[in-house]
């Protein structure tokens, strides 16, 4: 597949039972680097080394600051657990 419910959008990927559920979406990327591991790795195991996947800026202009301020969060957050 292109992309893991692990990264990007997620929304109706989870099942609540036997159905997807809608009523939930997430957002999931890796706040250190865009593309995690070597290439060796990502195509061995691509569902523990997904590459990020970011909203187009220009197609959702509200979404200007998105991926620089997820990525300082996430950067906050690790240096804060490290």
């Amino acid at each position: 597949p292109t992309s893991f419910y692990n990264a990007g959008w997620s929304h109706g990927k989870e099942k609540l039972g036997d159905e997807p559920d809608f009523a939930k979406a997430s957002y999931y990327f890796n706040p250190l680097t865009d593309v995690p591991g070597t290439k060796d790795e990502r195509e061995k195991y691509p569902a523990s080394y997904p590459c990020n996947k970011w909203p187009n800026e220009d197609d959702l202009p509200q979404l200007k600051d998105f991926k620089q301020s997820a990525q300082k969060l996430g950067k906050i957050m690790h240096q804060t657990v490290a």
